[in-house]
């Protein structure tokens, strides 16, 4: 069974909650999805659940999602995964909103980073998780899907009410509408676990999108 412990960290202390997730299961392999700040509390649950992390996954590379990211890495040297076209905002290279958000700059190694394609299957344990890349909120922002458990960790694609805005630097609106097409076509009983927010099934978040996009004359 895959197990998941949902982290709520505070960004900068400043009441901006992002949900960072532990996966693992019996194998005590794990993965670590967004680590958003807080490493201390992040790491504390690693010790607690006596975890091996073998890797972390960045939905996107906005600063509230990586706030953590070097201090885990340091101890756990587990690999960064990420979509190509985040790199560059990773690396610091562009705009990530790390001011924006109090975030301190992570500093992070090219050499850490192992980018993943579309549809790539990911390895934890016994579990299989597969890459969907969901353009939109930023240029490369991407899912993990573990089709056999029926959950699917959604960063900031989707949320339990609404999907992730689209006017930072590398969204579009355009690509959040195929983006939202494509993770529909998956299955309303699936399990979503979002950057921000509450837990829910696809349906109950597909019904509350398609809503507001009817509002705009948009059908999905």
């Amino acid at each position: 069974m895959l197990e998941i412990e949902k982290i709520e960290v505070d960004v900068a202390n400043a009441g901006h909650i992002t949900n960072c997730y532990l996966a693992f299961d019996e194998t005590k392999k794990a993965i670590l999805i967004d680590p958003g700040y807080d490493a201390y509390r992040i790491l504390s649950k690693l010790k607690e659940k006596e975890v091996t992390l073998q890797y972390i996954l960045l939905t996107h590379g906005h600063a509230d999602h990586m706030g953590a990211l070097k201090e885990i890495e340091e101890v756990t040297r587990a690999a960064i995964l990420i979509s190509p076209k985040e790199k560059d905002m990773v690396l610091e290279k562009i705009e990530n909103y790390a001011s924006y958000l109090g975030v301190e700059r992570q500093n992070i190694s090219e050499d850490c980073l192992q980018t993943v394609q579309d549809e790539e299957s990911v390895l934890i344990g016994n579990h299989v998780g597969k890459i969907l890349y969901t353009p939109g909120h930023s240029a490369g922002s991407i899912c993990l899907f573990f089709e056999k458990e029926q959950i699917l960790f959604t960063g900031d694609t989707v949320f339990s009410d609404c999907y992730g805005r689209c006017d930072l630097l590398g969204g579009s609106k355009e690509e959040m509408i195929l983006s939202l097409r494509k993770v529909f076509k998956l299955g309303e009983e699936i399990k979503i676990f979002p950057g921000h927010g509450e837990i829910t099934t696809l349906k109950k978040a597909k019904k509350y999108i398609k809503m507001l996009f009817a509002l705009k004359g948009i059908t999905l």
